[in-house]
């Protein structure tokens, strides 16, 4: 059971990963450098949907705002859904290097996970939280199609909440713990980690109107989820497996 701070504060970790990340200029180079790299293929897919769903502009302008918000919101579809199949490669890559030297700062250890074994067990957890993998592109989709600019958001909640789930994994994988262990504390924390993930996404819209700010929110967010889950009292007294 969490306490009420915790309960209170865990909304707050992706704001505090942004701080921690910015003011630990050591954890850039990789981490910008393959989050660049991930975020131009993003942009090129989230590009590629607005061109082919742009409307017609010779509708009336209020109709013709509603369709251009609609085709924002397919966009930010695409863009989930983009994020849902090159994430995993993005983890193993660059991430689980910058969370490592988290936890080499914060804790002093570390434990290292091969490059195999990393893509095993985070395809473990992939199919473990494949509801979600599949909700929110459909979610995104039918909002975008209904709802317009709405759907943007949702989508921008989704890619939220499924960056947090896999932060949490990552550090627990980092902090020892086998891939069963790290899917029971998934289910204890879900209800913290969806929330956690609505906040991840504010914070993506926020840094979206930059654009050069969505740069640092992956590497923010899976900061802050490093440092949340290194302080979970249900692993703190709790040997690896």
């Amino acid at each position: 059971m969490e306490s009420k701070s915790q309960n209170s504060s865990y909304l707050l970790w992706p704001f505090r990963g942004f701080g921690y990340f910015i003011t630990h200029p050591k954890m850039w180079p990789l981490a910008l450098f393959t989050t660049l790299l991930f975020t131009a293929i993003l942009l090129a897919v989230f590009l590629f949907v607005m061109v082919i769903t742009w409307p017609n502009l010779d509708s009336g302008f209020w109709a013709k705002v509603w369709d251009i918000l609609k085709s924002f919101g397919y966009s930010t579809t695409a863009l989930l859904v983009a994020f849902i199949v090159l994430m995993p490669v993005v983890l193993t890559l660059a991430l689980d290097k910058m969370l490592r030297k988290v936890l080499l700062a914060e804790e002093g250890k570390s434990v290292e996970v091969g490059f195999f074994r990393s893509m095993y067990s985070g395809t473990v957890v992939f199919f473990k939280t494949i509801f979600w993998r599949i909700f929110w592109p459909i979610v995104g989709l039918i909002c975008a199609i209904f709802l317009g600019p709405i759907g943007a958001f949702i989508s921008q909640v989704g890619i939220g909440h499924l960056a947090i789930i896999d932060a949490v994994d990552l550090t627990l994988a980092l902090k020892g713990h086998s891939t069963e262990k790290r899917i029971s504390l998934y289910k204890a924390k879900r209800g913290a980690i969806f929330y956690m993930g609505v906040s991840a996404g504010i914070l993506s819209m926020g840094l979206s109107l930059t654009i050069i700010g969505w740069l640092l929110w992956i590497p923010a967010v899976f900061t802050g989820a490093a440092l949340w889950v290194k302080d979970w009292p249900e692993i703190e007294n709790t040997p690896a497996a």
